[in-house]
């Protein structure tokens, strides 16, 4: 089983309660198996940026990323703290 992001699929989750649609419907008109909505909703780790971003766009959200320490804990103030997602792109510039 993948490693969750809590807040994430929370927040997801209660943009689709506060929305008129299904999670079926959102999968349908995004083009996702029930599936992979349902890793949406629970928060799963391994899924692409590029579905966040279209179940976000149905749900009239945006996805804006900010470097954390770690999942669950704020940022320290006033420090930037690399995140996985920087040293994948530092990785793949090289």
């Amino acid at each position: 089983m993948a490693p969750r992001n809590k807040h994430l699929g929370k927040q997801l989750r209660t943009a689709l309660r506060d929305s008129r649609w299904s999670a079926d419907v959102i999968a349908f008109r995004t083009g996702l198996s029930r599936a992979v909505m349902a890793r949406v909703l629970v928060g799963d780790t391994d899924i692409s940026l590029r579905i966040l971003e279209k179940v976000a766009d149905e749900l009239g959200l945006s996805v804006d990323f900010k470097p954390w320490g770690a999942v669950g804990q704020p940022p320290a103030p006033g420090r930037i703290v690399e995140t996985v997602v920087d040293r994948a792109r530092a990785r793949l510039m090289t």
